[in-house]
């Protein structure tokens, strides 16, 4: 009997482990979880009914009706916990949130998905060397938020279906000279008795330029613009719901973005220390000649780069030069960043936390993952315990694909035609993930995808703006953990002395 119990306590100690502490997703833990606890509840069930059969075997003569008795019991116990059993895995342990972001063969991003639990195919129209071209669709079917389109605050049934065109120019090296994005949607708001038609479109097109030092014939200035063309929700009678079109009239909304980064104060210390500053800023034109237009400071980065690595000082602005100094362009230092050459960059910055004070930092690592050069590796705070954890990379290949844990998310690695599918699922038991919206409307608004100001975007997963380098400098310079691959902004990166 103590052997007995031993054996089941070993089996429970191994449940408790592997769901408390070993990594969530990785199939060799997960079924020695779900073994370990079947095992277990075999055994404890076993143990009852022996000591149940024990006490009635002298009472009662027929012992084989006994007997069958007894393992027809044992046998549907089990069976009743195995059903419980699999309905907490699918409940539980299977996610029904997942998202999607694509990448090329150079690992830039190319595409985000749009809408709640979707991961579409990309059909890619054209592929060379320096051009990539591709298409996708997505759909999404619910109710309309109340009010919307119509005035009678009623919410219908809706339908709507996403058509994405995007065309990207590669330079030589494989990053990103040019992007043209076009985004239309139909959308379908029905009752038992009434039908409406709304369509939306919009489109961007962003150009970037490298300006090369005569002497170093390194790059000493980048600059990117961007022309945003918005046609907001509108009744429009098509031919066809499933036949999106993109809208050619000239009733559009257009707006002219510049970002400017420029290196400056460069010289060659004794040590081989390459010391200077780079001054990014954003410039609103008056049209589609980027001519005439206003300027501000976003960000100044000091930077001291060796043979093999950069170190980096972030300097926050009020969008006003401080200083004929160049080093008293900004008003305070908001982020140190470490580069290595060879495939890591680390990241410490200011964050808020509400329990604690303002000086509070985060810390986030990207490294060399198999055949990518910057990958999510941790996250850490300084104000981590036990109810706020730190996150670590954990990975494994499972049917020869690569999966990867961090936080409370996983992602799947897929290689394709264009290069890297990587499909992300939420992997908190029984969370309800806030992307999820009890509108359907709330995806495919206008206001979803315009923005707040020029150059400005409310949705990080949102496709028009994925390679707007000017807007998500103030976020994605550094980093968070939903960014597998890393995306180095050319407005900076571009501009260090070891480019690659």
């Amino acid at each position: 009997r103590k052997l007995y119990v031993g054996i089941m306590s070993f089996f429970a100690v191994v449940f408790t482990i592997s769901i408390l502490f070993l990594p969530f997703y990785n199939p060799i833990y997960f079924y020695l979880q779900h073994v370990s606890l079947f095992l277990f509840m075999a055994m404890f069930i076993y143990y009852l009914l022996k000591l149940g059969y024990d006490r009635l075997e002298k009472r009662i003569y027929k012992k084989t009706a006994l007997k069958g008795y007894t393992i027809t019991i044992f046998v549907a116990l089990l069976f009743l916990f195995s059903n419980v059993q699999l309905y907490a895995i699918e409940t539980y342990q299977t996610s029904g949130f997942q998202a999607c972001s694509y990448y090329d063969e150079y690992n830039n991003s190319i595409y985000y998905t749009q809408l709640s639990n979707q991961c579409p195919e990309l059909e890619v129209l054209a592929k060379t060397d320096n051009e990539l071209v591709f298409r996708v669709y997505e759909s999404i079917s619910g109710k309309s938020e109340p009010g919307y389109m119509i005035s009678n605050n009623t919410s219908y049934n809706l339908d709507a279906k996403l058509r994405i065109d995007i065309m990207i120019q590669y330079f030589l090296d494989g990053s990103i000279q040019s992007v043209d994005t076009k985004k239309s949607t139909n959308i379908l708001l029905h009752s038992d008795d009434e039908n409406y038609k709304v369509y939306n479109s919009f489109h961007t097109y962003i150009e970037n330029f490298r300006y090369f030092d005569t002497l170093s014939e390194s790059i000493n200035q980048f600059t990117t613009k961007m022309t945003v063309q918005v046609l907001e929700d509108h009744f429009y009678d098509y031919d066809n719901y499933e036949n999106v079109n993109h809208y050619t009239g000239d009733e559009f909304l257009a707006s002219y973005v510049g970002y400017q980064s420029t290196r400056q104060d460069y010289y060659l210390s004794q040590s081989n220390q390459e010391v200077f500053q780079i001054v990014a800023q954003k410039i609103v034109y008056d049209d589609s000649t980027f001519t005439n237009g206003q300027s501000e400071i976003l960000r100044v980065y000091d930077a001291s780069c060796y043979d093999e690595y950069c170190s980096i000082q972030e300097g926050m602005t009020d969008g006003t030069l401080q200083s004929v100094d160049p080093i008293e362009y900004y008003n305070d230092i908001y982020a140190y960043v470490s580069y290595y050459k060879a495939g890591g960059i680390t990241y410490d910055y200011q964050t808020y936390h509400y329990q604690d004070g303002e000086d509070e930092r985060r810390y986030v690592t990207y490294s060399t993952f198999e055949d990518y050069p910057l990958v999510f590796s941790s996250e850490h705070t300084s104000y981590e315990n036990l109810l706020n954890p730190g996150i670590e990379r954990n990975s494994f290949n499972y049917r020869g694909r690569t999966y990867m844990e961090h936080g409370d998310f996983y992602s799947i690695f897929n290689q394709t035609v264009y290069g890297t599918k990587m499909i992300t699922k939420d992997s908190t038991m029984g969370r309800d993930n806030t992307r999820i919206s009890n509108y359907a409307s709330d995806f495919v608004t206008s206001e979803y995808s315009s923005v707040d100001e020029v150059g400005t975007f409310n949705n990080f997963y949102d496709a028009l703006y994925i390679n707007d380098y000017g807007s998500t400098l103030a976020t994605r310079f550094r980093a968070e953990s939903y960014e597998i691959l890393y995306q180095k902004n050319p407005l900076i990166f571009d501009l260090l002395i070891f480019n690659e």
